[in-house]
């Protein structure tokens, strides 16, 4: 897969330079997150899930492809590389599900966070970002078509009882298990 020529450590990879799809792994918590970064409308770029450890290379980089318009949080836990990511991008508006506005404007009292029916007008004509119904905290599941390729991105937490999971959390002697579940699809498929 195609990288971007970085001057940085590690660059984005190149799912179509073209159409400007990227994405590019950053540490969160222990393990791995995704940031993924298309060409919407006009020249604009989308920037889904936005990480916290992302280098200034990495986003002097993205100039190559356009100009970040929209900065989404995945969902009402994925807002810690908001701060970064405006700061570099103050012209940028934040995107949420509507589950997740109430929670982020309390952790980001001075940004708009405006719900994802808004972001209609920015994603163009390939690409959609939806909030299917069922999840409490809202979940923005992004999906962008190339002339060859499809990327998809998700990330959704769920409770274990919901599902019936109700042993006690801490056993004697024995791994904690805590309630929520994080889950993260990400998807890419290429025609050949």
């Amino acid at each position: 897969m195609e990288t971007t020529a970085s001057a940085t450590a590690r660059g984005w990879n190149v799912l179509e330079r073209d159409g400007a799809i990227l994405w590019r792994q950053y540490p969160f918590g222990g393990g791995l997150a995704t940031t993924m970064v298309f060409r919407g409308a006009g020249d604009g770029l989308i920037v889904v899930s936005p990480g916290n450890n992302i280098d200034e290379g990495a986003l002097d980089e993205l100039s190559d492809f356009g100009k970040v318009v929209a900065l989404v949080a995945s969902n009402a836990y994925h807002w810690l590389g908001q701060p970064f990511w405006r700061k570099r991008f103050p012209e940028a508006r934040t995107f949420s599900p509507a589950q997740g506005i109430k929670r982020l404007s309390k952790k980001m009292p001075d940004v708009k966070v405006e719900p994802l029916d808004a972001l209609g007008p920015l994603l163009g004509d390939r690409a959609t970002v939806a909030d299917p119904p069922g999840f409490r905290v809202g979940n923005a599941f992004a999906t962008v078509r190339g002339k060859k390729n499809i990327a998809y991105t998700g990330t959704t937490k769920i409770d274990r009882r919901d599902f019936g999971m109700t042993f006690g959390p801490l056993l004697d002697g024995a791994l904690v298990v805590g309630n929520d579940i994080a889950i993260t699809i990400e998807t890419t498929a290429v025609e050949q």
